[in-house]
C-alpha cells in the first residue's frame, strides 16, 4: 500500500495557516511576526490557542479562537489546488491497481473537505460507457455505503419533522418576546433560557445581478464539478 501525506503533498495547502494567522491579527489590528509563527507553528490547535491568547491580549476562550481559525481555513480547505503531477501519479496508480491511503495531521473537518478537492482527480462522469463490476471484495464497503445513506435520508426525514414542530411552538413564544432579544423561565430545578436575537446578513442579489448587469452576473458565475458515490440495493 502507498501511504501519502497531505499537507505540501497532495494538497498545494503549506500556505494557508500563514493565511488565516494573517487574517486572524488584522482582525484585531495587530501584524504577523516571527515571534508570533514561532509560538503557533507545528502544534496543535488547542495549545496555539493558548499561546494565541496569552500573546494577542485577547479577552476571547480559546474555544472561540479555535472556531474563528477553522472557519478561516474552512474555504481554502475546501478549494485547496492539487500539487504538479499528482492528479498523473495517483491515475497511474489506480491504473495499476494499487492500494493507497492519506496519513495526516490535519483536523478531520479540513481533511474531508481536502479529500473531496482530491476527489476530483478522476474527472467528470461520462455518459455512455459501461457498467464496471466491481470485485467481490468491495461488497462491504458498498453494502455500509448504502446502509449510511439510507441512515442519512432518515435523519434528514427526522430533521425536517423536527424543525417544523420547533416553528409551531416558536409561533406563540415569539408573540411573547415582542422586541426583546432575551428571555427566562425559572423552575425549581433550572432555568430555560431563550434568545431571540435579529441577525443580519448581506448577499448579493443574484436575479438582480443578473437583470442589471448581464454580463457582470456571467463572468461571476462559478462552474464546479463534483462526484459522489451512491448506493442502491436491488433484489434479485
Amino acid at each position: 500500500m502507498f501511504f501519502f501525506d497531505m499537507d505540501g503533498v497532495l494538497t498545494d495547502s503549506n500556505g494557508i495557516w500563514k493565511k488565516v494567522d494573517r487574517e486572524f491579527l488584522a482582525r484585531r489590528g495587530m501584524k504577523y511576526t516571527h515571534a508570533y509563527y514561532e509560538g503557533v507553528a507545528h502544534v496543535p490547535l488547542p495549545q496555539a490557542a493558548v499561546f494565541t491568547k496569552e500573546f494577542c491580549k485577547l479577552p476571547e476562550p480559546c474555544e472561540a479562537i479555535v472556531a474563528e481559525w477553522m472557519e478561516l481555513a474552512a474555504d481554502s480547505y475546501a478549494h485547496v489546488p492539487v500539487k504538479p503531477g499528482v492528479r498523473a501519479y495517483l491515475k497511474q496508480c489506480r491504473a495499476e491497481g494499487r492500494r493507497m491511503a492519506v496519513v495526516t495531521s490535519s483536523v478531520p473537518e479540513h481533511c474531508h473537505m481536502a479529500l473531496e478537492a482530491l476527489g476530483r482527480i478522476y474527472g467528470a462522469s461520462q455518459k455512455g460507457l459501461p457498467t464496471i463490476e466491481f470485485p467481490k471484495k468491495q461488497e462491504h464497503a458498498l453494502r455500509r455505503i448504502a446502509v449510511l445513506q439510507a441512515e442519512n435520508t432518515d435523519l434528514n426525514g427526522k430533521i425536517k419533522k423536527n424543525e417544523e414542530e420547533i416553528e409551531a411552538h416558536s409561533v406563540r413564544i415569539a408573540e411573547l418576546m415582542k422586541a426583546h432579544e432575551h428571555g427566562v423561565l425559572e423552575t425549581a430545578t433550572d432555568k430555560l433560557l431563550v434568545d431571540f436575537v435579529t441577525k443580519t446578513t448581506r448577499r448579493v442579489d443574484s436575479g438582480l445581478l443578473k437583470k442589471t448587469h448581464p454580463d457582470i452576473y456571467q463572468d461571476s458565475l462559478k462552474v464546479s464539478l463534483s462526484r459522489k458515490v451512491k448506493v442502491s440495493i436491488q433484489s434479485a
